[in-house]
């Protein structure tokens, strides 16, 4: 669908002007009303229009100097625009007039006695918004048979369980329905969902709903919730603990400890660290995030008891990427069974506020957790011995 987009009720057309007749059409882009919300005869009138600008183009391509020296005058666009009739859809008259069309909504479980009356049924129709089976059948079975296949049994059963109601209706109460009575069509849904909203320039709450103990996994630790976690860790060492540890002191996400390699290491130096980067087992490419990181506290001692272990240390450098996922759950469940409603995300916020707190410089934080910009112009690098003396400060748990 080239050149087209949808503004209102009807498509348009839009094409750039090539930089050399931009001075003399003066205008930097052309636009054209198709006159038509049908997406099949929208897609044909581009088409015929695109040819007529492509022929001008042409045209004065060949002419591009006589254009530069001789005339200054504007380009009549006109001679080259297409005048199309009105044909749109109507979707309140095509209802109103089509007996067929009347009995196909009577026939719908619409109480028409509350909220879902006719004339509100009618009312939005008019506004330009589709009952989810009409929308499905008219636009996707007929425009997009491979998408039509692909959302088939995912929409269906969302009409079966939660009903046929207006796209935008739809909303988390819907979404946690269908996520509790079959789980699998959840992603499809979503997908289905985002290209509709796209489709129809609308907001559609097909989502989960943000409740506040979701919000209360991302809060940070508090000194006796972090002195509890390490003591548990410590008591209780196993491969799945030491990981914990290694994220409580390195300001490091789960992903990028989890892909670090044996080069990557370095224990052997005055300062052991540790470098974020890519690696044949990982790829990084916010250049933001490169960075070296300084081992100290518990992040060190746990690295350590890593090394020492061969089967750990096997383990800990062959992870694939569902042991990964796997172990992100597996280690979520271990820190909320010590305190509640907290996880892994919350060690790097938690390492944020209590380097605030004795007043480090903020462009020292940003590094140490990668969300640091690099200064292109100045080589004014950070180095591992000022990171290490501040991180020092705070890791005596």
């Amino acid at each position: 669908m080239k050149y087209l987009y949808k503004h209102g009720n009807q498509f348009w057309y839009q094409r750039a002007v090539p930089l050399f007749l931009q001075e003399i059409i003066r205008v930097k882009s052309i636009k054209v009303s198709l006159k038509t919300n049908k997406i099949a005869t929208a897609i044909k009138r581009s088409k015929l229009q695109a040819l007529e600008h492509r022929k001008m183009f042409k045209e004065y391509s060949e002419k591009k100097g006589y254009l530069t020296n001789i005339l200054k005058k504007k380009i009549n666009l006109e001679a080259y625009k297409l005048s199309f009739l009105d044909d749109y859809e109507d979707l309140v008259s095509e209802i109103i007039f089509s007996k067929k069309e009347i009995f196909k909504e009577v026939k719908k479980k619409i109480d028409v006695s509350k909220t879902h009356s006719l004339e509100n049924l009618l009312f939005n129709l008019k506004n330009g918004e589709f009952l989810l089976s009409r929308f499905f059948n008219n636009f996707f079975k007929n425009n997009n048979l491979n998408l039509y296949q692909k959302y088939f049994k995912s929409v269906n059963f969302l009409l079966d369980s939660c009903g046929d109601k207006l796209i935008s209706d739809y909303n988390s109460d819907d979404y946690e329905k269908i996520r509790i009575s079959n789980k699998r069509y959840i992603d499809q849904l979503n997908h289905f969902f985002s290209f509709c909203s796209k489709s129809l320039n609308q907001n559609i709450s097909f989502k989960r709903k943000v409740t506040s103990n979701s919000r209360k996994s991302t809060e940070e630790y508090s000194i006796d919730e972090l002195t509890r976690v390490v003591n548990y860790c410590k008591e209780n060492i196993n491969f799945n603990n030491l990981l914990i540890l290694l994220l409580i002191d390195s300001g490091c996400m789960f992903e990028e400890i989890v892909g670090i390699d044996s080069d990557d290491i370095y224990l052997d130096s005055y300062l052991p660290f540790i470098i974020i980067r890519s690696n044949k087992r990982r790829v990084i490419r916010n250049v933001n995030k490169l960075r070296t990181v300084p081992l100290l506290g518990n992040s060190l001692w746990s690295i350590q008891k890593i090394n020492e272990n061969k089967l750990n240390k096997k383990k800990f450098f062959s992870l694939s990427k569902k042991d990964r996922d796997n172990l992100k759950v597996f280690l979520n469940k271990t820190l909320k069974a010590i305190v509640c409603d907290k996880t892994i995300t919350s060690f790097k916020k938690t390492l944020v506020s209590r380097l605030i707190k004795i007043n480090c410089p903020e462009r020292v934080i940003l590094d140490i957790i990668g969300n640091s910009k690099k200064n292109r112009l100045y080589n004014e690098e950070i180095s591992l011995e000022v990171k290490a003396s501040w991180l020092e400060q705070i890791t005596n748990l």
